[in-house]
Formats: structure tokens, C-alpha cells, sequence
């Protein structure tokens, strides 16, 4: 009986399928697989020597055909972990490229076609931007100095602050993370979080002066608190001038007679930094200028209660229990420094 030479339907291969399995199924003696020989294509080829087969087994079969299934399955798991890997790879870069270096041109390709509102919002970014990039890449506080807000009233503090701390190290910007608005009052503030070379995360406040966006240094820095830790325990007629908070003294007839003051016209307060650390006492005339600014003032730091302020302070007794110091002016309520008008010259001493 003539038998006709075959094509495998699974690898293509030339087999002569056996003479009693010519109408049947059969196993390709190339890739082992078992196949039907009449649905497998003739083939036009000279005589095919006689080839070897052997029985095929359902077990042997259905576990051959699990394994083909595992390492296509894992083929492709690992075809779609790198496809992933590589889309991810790509966002980062974008991500990066988007957000360093000078993208001014950029951004002012993007807000093409915004509201006048929204423009300016972009533009703010933008100006906030370069002055970031300038105070955290200051080397000296002479770098420093034209970007921060009131520098006439916080170069003193400035000052002490480098002389009792290591040299200022520049950083470079990673990432702008976010830019909040911190409106009040009027005053145009922002809150502004980025990434450096150096720190993961570095929040400062930078507010309008003067058309210019500065830095307010006294909450970025937080120097003054360790210059009112200093300050307590200097000799008298110390001056300083920092962001402080002021609540009424408990209790306060004993110390205000003991500053030689009169009770019934004068009124004691207790200033401190907010961390609540070393607490001073002030008597302040209720008559006075002073007395005023501090409307609503009560005994606790809730917020109706105490007031937060710049104020002038000289110490008048580091040994008086709290250290008695006198409030010589109000530069302005709260810590964000907006405003350098000064609100009272100063209060009588007692």
C-alpha cells in the first residue's frame, strides 16, 4: 500500500506516517507532537526513508502539552514585565525632564489660551521658581541676604544666627513638589515644598515684597528660637527683634508689683516662641499704644486667645521669675512678614 508523505501542522516537518496508521493519528517523529494525518497537508517530496515511531501515551501526552503551556505562559509574564518596566522608565524620565532646569519658554508655551487669572497664577510659579533655586543655592549669607523678606529688620539675626552655625551649604533642585496658596489679609503668600540634591523634603513660606517674591527666613530657618534661648540669659539693655507669641499672665499682681509697676493700670504678658520653651514676662501700660495691638489677648495658646507677633524686645532682668524683659514695639501681628511699619516706639518702663 502506498502511503503519501505528510507536512506536520505543528512544526512543519516531513514524516511518512506508518501504513497501518495512514487513516489515523499519529506522533511526528520532529516535535513529538500527536497529530491527525489527514488533516495534515501532502507532501510533494522523493521517496522518505523508513523513520522510527513510537506509541504515544495520553499521560506522557497531556503532560508534554502542560509544559508547553507553562514556558509560553511564563514567555509571556515576562514580555509584559518588561514592556511595563519600560513605560515606567519612560514617565520618570519625562517626569524629570518636565519638571528641572530653566522651563520658563515651556511654561509659557502651556498656559497658551488661560484666563488672564490663571496666567498670572502660572507666571507667579515661575518667578517662585527662580527664587527658590537662588536662596537654596546661596553659598554665603551675602547671597542670601536680597532674597529674604524684611532683610533690614532680619539681618541682625541673620548674622548671629552664621556666627553660631556651620557655613551655608548650596543645594540644587530636584523637583518643585507643590506651590499652595497662603493668601491673607491682602498679603500674597505661598507655601512652597520642593526635593534637593541634599534633603527629600524642604518647605519654605516666600511672600510679595515690593513686587519680588522673598523668603521668610525666620520660619525657614527657625533660628529664632536658639537666639531666644541666647537672649534670656544675656546681661540687661539686650535687644532683640523676633516672631514671638504673647498671652496674658496668670496671676500677674505679684510680678507686676515686683517691676515696680502699678497693678490697677498696667497688665502683664508672657512671650515665648512657639515650641513653648523659655517663657518671658512683659508689663505693658493698659494706656498704651502697645496695649492695643493686642486685642483679644487672653490666658491660653488657643487661637482667640494668644497673639503672634513681631516685637522688639530688650531683657531688663534675666534673674526675675519668668525674666523680665520689656516689649518695646509691635512690627507687625503675625510671623509672615508682610508689613515693616512699626506699630508703637515702645512701652514705658516699669
Amino acid at each position: 500500500m502506498t502511503v503519501q508523505a505528510r507536512h506536520c501542522r505543528n512544526c512543519h516537518g516531513i514524516f511518512l506516517p506508518p501504513v497501518e496508521q495512514a487513516a489515523g493519528s499519529t506522533q511526528c517523529p520532529y516535535c513529538q507532537q500527536r497529530v491527525v494525518i489527514g488533516a495534515c497537508l501532502p507532501a510533494e517530496v522523493a521517496p522518505v526513508p523508513e523513520q522510527e515511531y513510537h506509541p504515544v501515551m495520553e499521560e506522557e501526552e497531556r503532560e508534554r502539552r502542560q509544559a508547553f503551556l507553562r514556558e509560553r505562559s511564563a514567555r509571556r509574564v515576562a514580555w509584559s514585565c518588561a514592556a511595563g518596566a519600560g513605560v515606567f522608565a519612560a514617565l520618570v524620565v519625562w517626569q524629570r525632564w518636565s519638571a528641572g532646569g530653566d522651563d520658563t519658554k515651556s511654561r509659557d508655551q502651556e498656559i497658551t489660551g488661560l484666563t488672564e487669572a490663571e496666567k498670572a497664577v502660572q507666571r507667579d510659579r515661575s518667578e517662585i521658581e527662580a527664587a527658590v533655586r537662588r536662596i537654596l543655592g546661596a553659598k554665603s549669607m551675602d547671597d542670601l541676604l536680597p532674597e529674604v523678606a524684611g532683610a533690614g529688620h532680619v539681618k541682625e539675626l541673620m548674622r548671629w544666627h552664621f556666627n553660631h552655625s556651620p557655613p551655608l551649604t548650596p543645594e540644587q533642585v530636584v523637583r518643585f513638589e507643590r506651590v499652595d496658596l497662603m493668601d491673607t489679609d491682602g498679603f500674597e503668600i505661598r507655601r512652597v515644598g520642593v526635593t534637593t540634591t541634599q534633603r527629600p523634603a524642604v518647605w519654605l513660606i516666600m511672600s510679595r515684597e515690593e513686587g519680588n517674591w522673598k523668603l521668610n527666613w525666620e520660619l525657614y530657618s527657625n533660628a529664632h528660637f536658639a537666639r531666644w534661648h541666647a537672649f534670656l540669659r544675656e546681661s540687661s539693655g539686650t535687644t532683640v527683634e523676633l516672631p514671638l507669641l504673647a498671652v496674658k499672665k496668670p496671676g500677674a499682681d505679684s510680678y507686676i508689683v515686683k517691676a515696680g509697676a502699678d497693678r490697677t493700670t498696667h497688665e502683664a504678658i508672657l512671650l515665648r516662641t512657639s515650641d513653648g520653651s523659655d517663657i518671658s514676662g512683659a508689663v505693658v501700660p493698659k494706656n498704651s499704644p502697645l496695649w492695643k495691638e493686642l486685642p483679644g489677648i487672653g490666658y491660653d495658646d488657643s487661637k482667640n486667645s494668644a497673639v503672634k507677633l513681631i516685637g522688639v524686645i530688650t531683657l531688663l532682668d534675666p534673674e526675675a521669675d519668668p525674666p523680665l524683659v520689656r516689649l518695646d514695639s509691635v512690627v507687625q501681628r503675625g510671623w509672615v512678614r508682610g508689613t515693616q511699619k512699626t506699630v508703637a516706639v515702645h512701652s514705658s518702663p516699669p
